[in-house]
């Protein structure tokens, strides 16, 4: 009964904790001072590219672009591909996701001499991300998957399904497809005006730590 005590104090004191963190007063005047103060000092010198993609993250909350637009003649993507192909061998699932293989360990450690590490961290795409942000943003990770096809008939499990996700108040990602992606391989499926500055906004919000996974059909009775 103790431990149960114990625990039950434990779950509150975490969700009081994120509650706090993640207020406004907090999360944007205290944690994000630093980041904001730079950008401020050394706003980004961003291109036609970066500004289009910019401009449509805040309109939708999601950009389509490709390396060869982004770097032009340093597109990096067959150095990308070159690293990736011996290491899916190796893949194996390390993670509850069961469609997925991965390539890196879950925590992978910042080699740079591995191409990801750079891409992640290339100064192009860091000073596109601030510049939708309004302020330096902060690394969080990154890695690479083999999706496995699941059977048919099988329905959407874990992030296959809608959800959001818990890391941060306002979370940036940017996914890179080695092969071409269709309607029968698995797109990737994002509810367009659902990030911080759509309409769809305060649709289904996180519970931090934890995320948001809406109940299957609660998504399409409330989008338009």
């Amino acid at each position: 009964m103790v431990r149960i005590y114990k625990i039950i104090r434990f779950l509150i004191k975490r969700k009081l904790y994120f509650a706090v963190r993640n207020s406004r007063l907090v999360w944007f005047y205290f944690l994000n001072r630093g980041p904001r103060e730079l950008y401020r000092k050394f706003p980004p010198k961003l291109d036609d590219i970066q500004q289009r993609v910019i401009t449509d993250l805040r309109r939708d909350g999601i950009a389509l672009t490709s390396l060869a637009k982004i770097f032009g003649v340093s597109n990096p993507l067959r150095e990308l591909d070159a690293y990736a192909a011996p290491l899916r061998h190796t893949a194996e699932i390390r993670s509850k996701k069961i469609f997925l293989r991965n390539l890196f360990e879950l925590l992978s450690l910042l080699d740079f001499t591995n191409p990801y590490t750079r891409l992640a961290l290339d100064e192009r795409i860091l000073m596109t991300i601030a510049g939708y942000l309004g302020f330096y943003p902060k690394f969080r990770g990154f890695s690479l998957n083999l999706t496995t096809p699941m059977p048919d008939g099988s329905g959407p499990i874990d992030s296959q399904r809608w959800h959001r996700d818990p890391e941060d108040k306002i979370v940036v990602k940017m996914f890179l497809y080695l092969t071409d992606v269709d309607l029968k391989s698995g797109p990737f499926i994002y509810l367009k005006g659902s990030h911080h500055l759509g309409k769809y906004r305060k649709l289904f919000p996180t519970a931090p730590p934890a995320g948001s996974y809406p109940l299957p059909g609660e998504v399409e009775k409330k989008v338009e």
